[in-house]
């Protein structure tokens, strides 16, 4: 994506999850009161979007650089790391001493932790 368009523009996905964030805290009890899977595929992919531009940058020239034995070993080590992060964050939550504080203070914290991402992608634009 770096190579077709300029790295400001780019950096402008950042305003996905500001919005996502901001939409969150003006949603206010609302919003704690869904479950995590209320919060929509399309922003999970928008968040994924805005927060890989700077990756495909960055993978675009590796993989275009390598073999194709080498890109399904790192296909492999993403999946098998995207797993095992995911199995941990559920055992996180569902721990009987520290899932009821991420249960907690989780919805509370996203928007904002979506919003710095967000500040945090858009420095490029700036």
């Amino acid at each position: 994506m770096a190579l077709v368009l300029p790295p400001t523009y780019i950096a402008l996905l950042g305003l996905v999850p500001i919005a996502i964030g901001a939409k969150q805290l003006v949603g206010g009890a609302a919003a704690e009161d869904r479950a995590p899977s209320g919060h929509g595929a399309l922003a999970v992919a928008g968040i994924n979007v805005a927060a890989g531009g700077d990756n495909i940058g960055v993978y675009t020239p590796l993989f275009a650089t390598t073999t194709v034995e080498a890109i399904a070993v790192y296909g492999a080590v993403f999946a098998v790391l995207t797993g095992a992060l995911c199995l941990t964050a559920q055992r996180l939550v569902a721990h009987p001493a520290l899932g009821a504080p991420v249960r907690r203070w989780g919805p509370r914290l996203v928007p904002w932790v979506l919003i710095a991402l967000g500040l945090w992608i858009l420095r490029g634009a700036l």
